[in-house]
């Protein structure tokens, strides 16, 4: 069953539909910059759900909190640990610009500023699951919170950059 998944993602981002990566004709990674802000919407709220509302509902946020740290270091402590885990997890696709490098004239100064935004991307997208998550108990109406904060400024963004 999971091997029909992946082939089904596989072909829908590389293969199948309208403008799929085979359309250019060219070495771009125009498509995977284009797809990776649409799965933040829905991944960045499920890996940043459980940031403040898991400690709230389990009660060790008392234990946080009685830590000689400051409240901003504990907040950027745990904003910078789900922000390293994002690139960690963005490090992996790297084997995707070395593939079509090798098989083709990859412009590597957009595909350096690409991974660069969407890492920011990625680092603001988490700032607002985190903010989110501090205001809820549970981690379901943190996620689908974030969800819907993430929907609201990715259509905003969408609609301010395309009326530039």
């Amino acid at each position: 069953m999971l091997r029909f998944f992946i082939f089904d993602l596989f072909s829908i981002f590389f293969g199948l539909g309208e403008g799929s990566f085979w359309d250019f004709k060219s070495a771009s990674m125009e498509m995977y910059f284009f797809w990776i802000p649409i799965l933040y919407v829905i991944f960045i709220p499920a890996l940043s759900m459980h940031l403040w509302s898991e400690e709230e509902r389990s009660g060790t946020l008392e234990i946080l909190f009685s830590l000689p740290l400051k409240d901003i270091e504990l907040a950027f402590g745990k904003f910078l640990a789900a922000w390293s885990f994002l690139g960690f997890v963005l490090s992996f696709t790297f084997l995707i610009p070395a593939t079509i490098f090798y098989l083709g004239d990859l412009d590597l100064g957009t595909t350096f500023v690409g991974y660069l935004g969407i890492f920011l991307l990625g680092g603001a997208n988490l700032a607002l699951g985190s903010f989110v998550s501090s205001l809820t108990k549970d981690q379901i109406s943190s996620y689908l919170l974030g969800l819907i904060f993430c929907l609201f400024f990715f259509y905003w963004g969408i609609d301010h950059f395309s009326n530039f």
